[in-house]
């Protein structure tokens, strides 16, 4: 009778145990999940404040500023197989040059620089130029602006398709320290048609052109100081030649970008030691029957790398992208972990306690019968 009470009491014991056993790991998994979503709230929470302090507040009724609206814009330059618009600047006193631009070109301006070893007295020339695409505005194109060193003292008349100017001043303009606009214009673009390719001649002519120097008593000029170095169009090669000149031709940088085709890429046909061609798996219609294909580092890599991006960005009902791997997923709730190591260390206890009591136990009975 005895040996059954030990029995049942052993047998309760070890129940107990058990039930300790699947309890605890069963509360310590349940804890650890709660733990997770708290954690996945808060960075949830950090989340959002961060993405809020980065963006910039905006408030309706609210203008953009000024700095925003005046940012500077950069137009596309499409390619085309040939310019719709070239200008060539020729003189002759002055180098040509020459530039291209596209359809989309509303403005052109071609500056003609000079400096002398000697101070400029008097100066005469004349423009001409193709009036039905180029244009000379008065507004852009003032006594001022032709030839800023000489300003209001100048003269200036412009026509369609032509332009004069004269100026002399015996005190002389001053054209030796720098290099400084000789003559500068601004021409108005017309409407371009990019199938019609357009080719443009600005032709400055310098008429007279006279420098000289100053007399150190009078400030004025000395007639034995003065050096013709144009007269009636023609150039006085003498006077060029004593005098050292710089003389530039400058027109608004080209805008044209020609269209390139990449040529064809051929490989040559594989040969063996006889000559004959040996058919590859990569021609049209031939089998690649006992071949391996070896997948490449980046079609392994795009793949792996669009698993990740799908299995840890996803987008929830209301619209908003959602982070899969900071969530506890549900079929993850119902895994029993196997709990705080202090939950085992006390069923353990518990069962090693009750055997030991049962020893003892059973000692008493052995030694009492």
């Amino acid at each position: 009778m005895m040996s059954k009470r030990y029995v049942s009491l052993f047998m309760t014991v070890i129940f107990t145990v058990l039930l300790l056993l699947a309890g605890c790991p069963a509360a310590a998994a349940e804890q650890n999940t709660e733990h997770l979503e708290w954690n996945t709230e808060e960075k949830e929470k950090e989340t959002e404040s961060e993405s809020e302090t980065s963006l910039p507040s905006m408030t309706h009724g609210t203008e953009p500023t000024a700095s925003s609206s005046t940012q500077p814009t950069t137009e596309k330059i499409e390619p085309a197989e040939f310019p719709a618009l070239t200008v060539n600047a020729v003189s002759n006193f002055f180098p040509n040059a020459s530039a291209e631009y596209n359809v989309k070109t509303k403005q052109v301006e071609v500056t003609y620089w000079f400096k002398s070893s000697l101070d400029l007295m008097s100066v005469q020339w004349y423009l001409k130029y193709d009036g039905t695409l180029l244009t000379l505005s008065e507004e852009k194109n003032t006594v001022r602006t032709v030839c800023p060193t000489i300003g209001d003292k100048g003269v200036l008349t412009l026509d369609d398709g032509y332009a004069h100017y004269c100026s002399s001043n015996v005190r002389l303009y001053e054209f030796s320290k720098e290099e400084k606009p000789f003559a500068r214009f601004v021409f108005d673009v017309a409407e371009l048609d990019e199938d019609i390719p357009e080719i443009l001649t600005v032709d400055l002519t310098v008429d007279m052109l006279v420098v000289s120097d100053v007399d150190a008593k009078n400030k004025l000029t000395q007639p034995e100081l003065e050096v013709v170095l144009v007269a009636n169009e023609g150039l006085n090669e003498k006077g060029i030649n004593d005098v050292r000149l710089f003389r530039k031709t400058v027109l608004t940088e080209s805008n044209f970008v020609q269209a390139t085709t990449a040529p064809p890429t051929t490989v040559p046909p594989v040969t063996d030691e006889s000559g004959n061609v040996i058919n590859t798996p990569d021609e049209a219609g031939e089998s690649t029957e006992g071949t391996s294909t070896v997948p490449t580092a980046s079609t392994d890599a795009t793949s792996h790398t669009s698993k990740a991006t799908h299995d840890s960005v996803s987008t929830s009902d209301d619209g908003n992208s959602t982070d899969q791997d900071n969530k506890p997923k549900e079929a993850d709730k119902g895994v029993v972990s196997t709990g705080a190591p202090i939950y085992s260390f006390i069923c353990l206890s518990i069962f090693c306690v009750a055997t030991s009591v049962l020893f003892v136990m059973r000692k008493k009975e052995i030694l009492f019968n």
